[in-house]
């Protein structure tokens, strides 16, 4: 009766349906009520764990109003939305050697300038 989807009037109905079974086959009218408390109190418990969900994460590149309106439709939902930036200073001025050389020399040039930075690590 509790997780029915039935309306007020015919869950009242089932309600004393299942109050006059009890107390043909020798059930305590107080009995009945106190189960149904609790099967009660336990659905409240259990939507109140489910709301309580961790949010899952997503992120996007960039901003724009689309991705507003993409925001807007998760508002409702376990799902929160990030932004993140691809074009950081770091990313930007920096590349990732695919040289195997453990000599500790290295190279690093400017995108934008072209000037170059000869570095040296102390590992061999």
């Amino acid at each position: 009766m509790t997780t029915l989807p039935i309306t007020e009037k015919s869950r009242l109905e089932e309600w004393n349906t299942i109050i006059t079974i009890a107390i043909n086959n020798g059930y305590p009218k107080q009995m009945i009520h106190d189960l149904r408390r609790k099967l009660t109190n336990r659905m409240t418990h259990k939507e109140m764990h489910e709301r309580e969900k961790p949010k899952k994460w997503i992120t996007f590149t960039f901003y724009s109003p689309a991705i507003r309106r993409i925001t807007n439709l998760f508002k409702d939902t376990n799902i929160k939305i990030a932004f993140r930036t691809k074009n950081t200073i770091q990313q930007l001025y920096t590349r990732k050697s695919n040289q195997t050389n453990p000599s500790g020399l290295y190279k690093i040039q400017c995108n934008t300038c072209n000037k170059t930075y000869i570095g040296q690590t102390g590992n061999q």
